[in-house]
């Protein structure tokens, strides 16, 4: 992290693009060792920019993500909760109407039974 952050000191004003990252120089078989390892380095700050824009841009988009799953997860409360509230209320006009139905279908069962009574009432007097 500490080598990240003088890359970006020693590069400020610079543009990062994905080009620059990739510039690899050529290898000289007669160069001086200090020259390999100064090309050598250059070659390490540039990949470590990359990785560092690289995995900047991979923190912003799990933010990004993490935003939309809330986002979403609000979303789904928020339907879900009048969902049940009706579901709810359904369920309770329907035990409501099947109350209603059983008292009606007793009444009539008890008009029935009634009619019965009358009709063999009339049968027995004829």
């Amino acid at each position: 992290l500490k080598l990240a952050n003088e890359v970006k000191t020693k590069r400020e004003g610079e543009e990062w693009s994905p080009e620059r990252s990739n510039e690899i120089e050529e290898h000289r078989p007669n160069e001086h060792p200090q020259m390999h390892k100064l090309r050598h380095n250059r070659m390490m700050h540039s990949q470590l920019s990359h990785l560092t824009h690289s995995h900047a841009r991979l923190e912003e988009q799990q933010q990004n993500l993490q935003a939309q799953l809330t986002d979403l997860q609000h979303r789904l409360d928020s339907y879900q909760q009048p969902n049940w509230n009706l579901l709810s209320a359904k369920v309770d006009l329907i035990e409501l109407e099947a109350s209603v139905i059983r008292k009606e279908v007793k009444n009539n069962t008890q008009k029935m039974s009634d009619f019965d009574k009358v009709h063999s009432s009339i049968l027995e007097l004829r």
